[in-house]
């Protein structure tokens, strides 16, 4: 999808509607692996930190202010289990 974005295959916008909640959350979960795996491969999800300004980006914009504050640890963890609740038994 960040690839998609970055050629203009998708629209900026679109993408901050339909995935801007799994991406946030996602990304803010799993920064201290991606960021340990960039360290050894700088180019290891270099298009997807980018999408993740972007979205963040426009949903500051949308909320009105020039920063998002980070997910809180508890927020974080609600949302891992609310994704594990939904995978297939």
């Amino acid at each position: 999808m960040a690839l998609l974005l970055k050629r203009g295959a998708l629209d900026e916008e679109m993408v901050w509607h339909t995935f801007y909640y799994w991406i946030s959350h996602y990304y803010q979960a799993l920064a201290p692996y991606i960021s340990e795996k960039q360290n050894a491969d700088p180019l290891i999800w270099q298009d997807f930190s980018t999408l993740v300004k972007n979205v963040d980006r426009l949903q500051a914009k949308r909320l009105g202010v020039s920063t998002l504050p980070p997910f809180t640890p508890e927020e974080i963890a609600a949302f891992l289990l609310e994704e594990a609740n939904e995978a297939p038994a």
